[in-house]
């Protein structure tokens, strides 16, 4: 099957096909579009070998549209039996062979990827570049120069929710940056002299990594330190209700944004009678130790605490406890006093997106507890 080119189902209308068929000069993994360029769509891939219904659609360059053949095992289809080609892998410093190649399409990128392998460019700026031309570079490339051209790809077949957050880089630490900028800058360096195009050599960007990193050592240092001094004692009253939690703050005392102390009985009756409703026993022992908790993406601070409104998809007597983004930014948890009135209620989830409400502990104090287990501790940021 030659001068054909493989991707992934899920990004093929809106990254590839689309913005291929505006565009006359066009290339797809280093393919030109012509006549005889097949394109091999596939659902998914597991174990190296391709799942799911296929879709095989080829060029038609009188109409300048893809076609698609209603016999995809004319290709010798297989579902779960064909295997991707394989992916040659190049260390960082030795560009692919297919880069050296006469008039490779990438060359309309040599101004920006000169500035970026001679270290003139800041790390902001490359980054930002390439959050708004990595699609456009994509297309120009073999799969092998992507994958090895990309620091971060890490053999990711399946790239269209994973590129399209680590082409934010809103979260990134100045370090991450700098290490990902490091790592396009040896590359660049690999394919400009592929390209025998001479560079003048600034600075590098493992260079300054190494500054960067120990001041942002110095600053964690101290940030740890204050809120050491700010929270611990807040950690300490946890323990003997939630030790599980209490115990998984005080390892992760830096991500915490507040932990207030609790509130008095008077201010809890208080509560209750601005909600209209009794809260439950072991939420209120928790507000009783914090009257305000804020971790990560669990914001239960107290200007959070409200009754709901009946109309759907809510009910009578729902309290929404915190604003939760475990699925998407402004989802909440809450208790549905009206059906499970006890001392310990369950705890549900309202995910906006669906809506949805779905139960996510069979009591406040389970939900607490195993929060250290979840996705809230467990998930990286980095």
């Amino acid at each position: 099957m030659s001068n054909t080119v493989w991707l992934q189902a899920s990004i093929t209308d809106d990254i590839w096909v689309a913005p291929l068929v505006a565009r006359p000069d066009a290339y797809v993994q280093g393919h030109r579009l012509a006549p005889g360029l097949t394109v091999c769509i596939y659902e998914d891939m597991e174990d190296g070998h391709l799942t799911g219904p296929g879709v095989v659609r080829s060029w038609d360059a009188a109409k300048s549209a893809w076609k698609i053949d209603a016999d995809p095992n004319a290709l010798e289809w297989k579902a779960g039996k064909t295997p991707l080609p394989e992916i040659p892998v190049y260390p960082a410093n030795e560009a692919p062979l297919a880069l050296h190649a006469a008039n490779h399409p990438v060359r309309r990128f040599i101004p920006e990827l000169r500035d970026l392998a001679e270290g003139k460019t800041d790390s902001d700026a490359w980054l930002a570049w390439w959050r708004d031309h990595f699609t456009e570079f994509e297309v120009c490339c073999e799969r092998e120069v992507w994958y090895w051209f990309d620091p971060a790809q890490r053999g990711f077949d399946n790239r269209h929710v994973e590129r399209r957050w680590r082409c934010t880089f809103d979260n990134y630490k100045p370090s991450w940056k700098l290490r990902l900028t490091a790592g396009f800058q040896v590359r660049a360096l690999a394919l400009l002299a592929a390209f025998g195009i001479p560079c003048n050599l600034v600075g590098t960007y493992a260079d300054a990594l190494t500054d960067t990193e120990a001041d942002e050592a110095r600053t964690e240092t101290a940030d740890r330190a204050r809120k050491e001094a700010a929270f611990s004692a807040g950690i300490e009253s946890l323990l003997a209700a939630f030790p599980e939690l209490a115990r998984a703050l005080k390892k992760h005392i830096v991500d915490i944004d507040e932990l207030a102390p609790g509130l008095a009985v008077r201010q809890l009756d208080a509560l209750e009678n601005r909600l209209g409703l009794e809260l439950p026993a072991a939420y209120r022992q928790w507000l009783s130790l914090t009257g305000s908790f804020w971790f990560r993406h669990l914001d239960m601070r107290s200007l959070q605490i409200r009754r709901l409104p009946a109309d759907p998809p809510f009910g009578p007597d729902m309290l929404c406890i915190g604003e939760y983004s475990m699925d998407a930014d402004g989802d909440i948890v809450l208790f549905d006093l009206a059906k499970h009135n006890s001392d310990d209620p369950p705890v549900f989830y309202y995910c906006h997106e669906g809506p949805e409400i779905r139960m996510l502990a069979a009591s406040f104090t389970k939900w607490l507890e195993a929060l250290p287990r979840k996705e809230l501790f467990l998930k990286s940021d980095e």
